[in-house]
């Protein structure tokens, strides 16, 4: 979530309470119950309650029973009634010193790892980087790892 909060709190601080929404599904953990699932009224056809969220760790799927609008477009709808949670994040536009590019390329590292690390740079979040790269869940801590030992904000290999 844009707005800095796993896919429950957002759910339960901004979008769920905005939306007019109530639980529909919840866990028990540690001896307390927490929710993940309601129902709330669809930003693309007003359905009260027709609308689906379940929260998926740092994210929130959606699913309208009614109007079975496609994920892209309720995500675009959810955008315009809470940019802070769903909106585009922003590109750090900032420029990349020659110098960080030049020791990343000569930094040790796998062919995998120093392509996260070069998106990481552009202003990519790990997560985003390790997705457009196409990485699998239970391969993504050996990518991570294997640029652990280059500090990408001070660019200088170890």
């Amino acid at each position: 979530m844009r707005c800095g909060e796993d896919g429950t709190d957002c759910a339960l601080r901004h979008v769920v309470p905005a939306l007019r929404g109530r639980c529909t599904k919840e866990r028990r953990t540690g001896g307390r119950a927490v929710p993940y699932q309601w129902a709330a009224r669809c930003p693309v056809c007003n359905a009260d309650g027709k609308l689906t969220l379940t929260a998926k760790g740092r994210t929130l799927l959606a699913f309208c029973q009614k109007c079975r609008a496609s994920q892209p477009d309720l995500m675009a709808a959810l955008a315009k009634e809470f940019p802070d949670c769903f909106g585009v994040r922003p590109v750090r536009r900032g420029g990349i010193a020659a110098a960080d590019l030049v020791a990343l390329a000569l930094a040790p590292m796998p062919p995998l790892s120093r392509q996260l690390a070069m998106l990481e740079m552009a202003g990519m979040s790990t997560p985003d980087a390790l997705d457009k790269l196409g990485v699998s869940r239970q391969n993504r801590y050996r990518v991570i790892a294997g640029r652990a030992s280059f500090v990408v904000a001070g660019a200088t290999p170890e």
